[in-house]
């Protein structure tokens, strides 16, 4: 009898005393001993059967997005991550008031602090595209060759976009030269007095842009462009700089980040921040300071990702025998057979206290001897639930969907008890056969779970207790090999463990 057995029988003994609670001292004890007497607890392990599932495309809304390339070490061929992003304007957004702007140009740099400037004198010393990443994959030497694309036009909210969201065509003209392209590395990219890693793109080159008329004009930057724009939205009253939807639509779409060349090395994004410097001044007995304003991309506003990867390698590790994969963002993942039917027969009556399994990884043993971490979290859910579950951004509610945490020590992931689940489809099994004898053969499958990676995201409740607050699909670099289940009940196969308890007369 396992571990999961006696952990159980403490919480019966625990439940009864507390009933016994209102009962005289004289009587605590009997009574104990008279309700268990009335349960009966059985146990049994099942095998189930498991497969690799190939999606070339996977949800990617609110996930963040991987910027990089790399030669995955099991197929041996290219992964390159590349993103779009927008920008948030927050409430009660403001450039200072424009007499305070000034500017080291000349001959702006010679103007007294008590000259009035027009909207066309406003002008950005210098501009910084700051990447933010973490989780850095590869050799952090590895030089990166990056395009940076103005958007020609907002990529629409409120659409689903897949993993392999590919903006040309649409949103940026073919053709189209780069805003600015470098080269980069992921080493040496702490910002100052900070822990935070960041690639910084310089923006100072001078920017072209088409007004509401469709007349072009050019500007000493871009940071020059945006802030006259917000001077003439204020003298036009037009909005333009009330909420990010605004701003993407009237003054700036968004930015792709695309790695045209390089390889080695992929970071995770978690945020963008434009920042536009000027000089400003507030009074005759405050000097001339160096600030900036800044616009920031996350999570929160809308981002895309596009992940290139090689799909015929992909899909030879999908038909691996002795196996089954979790790897992001390659899009395999591990596709299980529930035995709902063996599970309850003989036990229809009976409740189903625990089941619980645990998955465990397989050390890697490909060429290179090298392997990326398996994802921290993976979510199982009934398979039809799968794209639902993204598209309506929900969380796992502990009934038909589960989260389970990688353990380090034991290599493996375990789930707890899914008792909930094995009786959600034992009760839609039998609705279904009552009015259909066919209801089986019609839904294929009805006692099939998925086990994805995903990130969780996680805040305090009110008690002060750790919940998830956010789950997505995991895009960063991780894999997972796992042991195969063939649907037996041999000790190296994948089995179940299931707890019954019945109430006896």
């Amino acid at each position: 009898m396992n571990n999961s057995f006696f952990r159980f029988v403490l919480c019966l003994i625990g439940a009864v005393s507390l009933i016994s609670c209102t009962e005289t001292t004289g009587t605590i004890g009997m009574g104990l001993v008279g309700n268990l007497d009335r349960f009966t607890v059985s146990t049994d392990t099942f095998g189930i059967t498991t497969r690799t599932i190939y999606a070339d495309s996977i949800y990617a809304r609110g996930s963040e997005p991987c910027l990089g390339c790399v030669t995955d070490y099991d197929t041996g061929t290219r992964i390159r991550g590349n993103f779009t992003t927008q920008f948030f304007i927050h409430d009660g957004f403001a450039f200072p008031k424009i007499d305070s702007i000034r500017s080291t140009d000349p001959p702006f740099s010679t103007l007294t602090d008590t000259t009035h400037i027009s909207i066309d004198q406003v002008v950005s010393d210098s501009v910084k595209l700051m990447v933010f990443t973490k989780n850095v994959t590869g050799d952090t030497l590895a030089p990166l060759y990056l395009n940076v694309y103005e958007l020609d036009k907002p990529i629409p909210d409120g659409k689903d976009y897949l993993s392999n969201f590919n903006p040309f065509g649409e949103y940026i003209a073919e053709g189209k030269k780069p805003l600015k392209s470098m080269v980069f590395t992921m080493s040496d990219q702490t910002l100052d007095s900070t822990s935070v890693n960041a690639i910084c793109i310089p923006l100072n080159e001078q920017y072209t842009h088409k007004d509401k008329n469709g007349v072009e004009k050019t500007y000493k930057n871009i940071g020059t462009y945006l802030m006259r724009r917000y001077y003439h939205s204020l003298a036009d009253k037009d909005g333009a700089f009330d909420n990010y939807n605004k701003f993407a639509h009237n003054v700036l779409p968004g930015f792709y980040f695309e790695i045209a060349n390089g390889e080695g090395a992929m970071a995770t994004v978690f945020g963008t921040n434009l920042a536009t410097y000027f000089q400003q001044w507030d009074c005759d007995t405050v000097p001339r300071q160096t600030v900036f304003t800044s616009f920031v991309g996350t999570r929160e506003v809308l981002q895309t990702t596009n992940m290139e990867v090689n799909s015929a390698a992909v899909i030879d590790l999908m038909n691996d025998p002795s196996c089954t994969f979790m790897k992001t963002p390659s899009g395999l993942y591990t596709e299980a057979d529930l035995p709902v039917l063996d599970i309850m027969r003989g036990h229809e009556e009976d409740s189903l206290s625990t089941v619980s399994c645990d998955l465990q990884c397989i050390n890697v043993n490909n060429e290179s001897g090298k392997s990326y971490q398996p994802s921290q979290y993976i979510l199982m859910i009934h398979a039809d639930s799968l794209q639902n579950f993204y598209l309506k951004r929900k969380l796992h509610d502990e009934v038909t969907s589960f989260i389970a945490v990688y353990s380090e020590s034991k290599n493996s992931y375990e789930l707890s008890n899914f008792s909930s689940l094995i009786s959600f489809m034992y009760k839609k099994y039998k609705e279904g056969k009552k009015t259909d004898n066919s209801w089986e053969l019609k839904h294929p499958n009805w006692n099939k779970v998925a086990l994805v990676p995903v990130s969780v995201v996680t805040t305090l409740d009110t008690s002060g207790n750790t919940i998830a607050s956010a789950i997505y699909n995991n895009l960063s670099l991780t894999s997972a090999k796992l042991v195969k289940g063939r649907g037996t009940k041999a000790s190296d196969d994948v089995r179940l463990s299931v707890i019954y308890t019945k109430m006896t007369d």
